[in-house]
């Protein structure tokens, strides 16, 4: 199904009064309250501060890891201080936002040592997001030594549960066609799916990704089948492409 927040939030929604059996009904609030706050109404987003606020005083760790993210832009003390708090009992929630606050020297004094010590830490080491956010050190080479291999193996793992990673991994190897990855197929089947949903990014991913010359990727019929699907659109990613398919279908 395609992405849609409205959809989620009214649904969450639902769920609150009828959890199912493996949550327990906090835990489904915080859920909400994380959806809540990731709405573009204002209203639905205030509401989903004021629960989570509420939720954070006694309910699970995760609500102060939510609150905290929800606040990071506004007041990005507290927001701190909240992940903080939370990292003990919500270290794979906790981790990457906090790793990234000490970077950047939000809401406090940057420490990326400590950034990099949480990330590469043995409390997050099976999370998938802090795999993406330590992969993403190893990929940028600025605190960690240069590593493309290694971190394109570890967001590789983010990858699969987040779609704004998935795009990024697609470009990654669009952009490094000797750097190969397991299971290919998985992301090629997850791309396909969004192109077909209409996910924002999706087609200029793909077409992007089987134009390269990345041999585990390379498509140039199906890339270009792509293009010409979208050739009325006339969006940036399919002009860039049309004379380079015009060319090959002449061939």
């Amino acid at each position: 199904m395609k992405r849609d927040k409205a959809e989620a939030i009214r649904w969450a929604e639902r769920a609150i009064a009828n959890p199912p059996n493996d949550w327990r009904p906090i835990e489904m609030q915080v859920f909400f309250g994380r959806l809540l706050v990731k709405s573009d109404n204002p209203a639905d987003k205030a509401r989903g501060i004021a629960l989570l606020e509420k939720l954070a005083q006694a309910g699970p760790a995760n609500a102060k890891t939510e609150l905290g993210k929800a606040l990071r832009a506004r007041d990005p003390v507290r927001a701190r201080t909240l992940l903080e708090q939370g990292l003990k009992g919500d270290p794979g929630g906790v981790i990457p936002p906090l790793a990234d606050m000490l970077i950047n020297g939000e809401g406090g004094s940057a420490d990326p040592k400590r950034a990099v010590s949480l990330l590469s830490g043995w409390r997050g080491s099976d999370v998938p997001g802090v795999k993406g956010a330590l992969g993403m050190l190893y990929i940028d080479g600025k605190l960690v030594p240069r590593d493309l291999k290694k971190g394109i193996d570890l967001f590789r793992t983010w990858a699969g549960w987040d779609y704004d990673a998935r795009l990024k991994l697609m470009e990654l190897l669009a952009r490094n066609p000797d750097q190969t990855i397991g299971y290919p197929k998985g992301i090629l089947y997850d791309a396909v799916e969004a192109v077909e949903l209409g996910e924002p990014g999706a087609a200029a991913a793909l077409i992007q990704l089987k134009l390269s010359q990345n041999e585990q990727f390379r498509d140039e019929s199906g890339g270009c089948q792509l293009v010409m699907q979208f050739a009325n659109s006339r969006e940036d990613f399919v002009i860039r492409h049309l004379a380079e398919c015009t060319m090959l279908d002449g061939k």
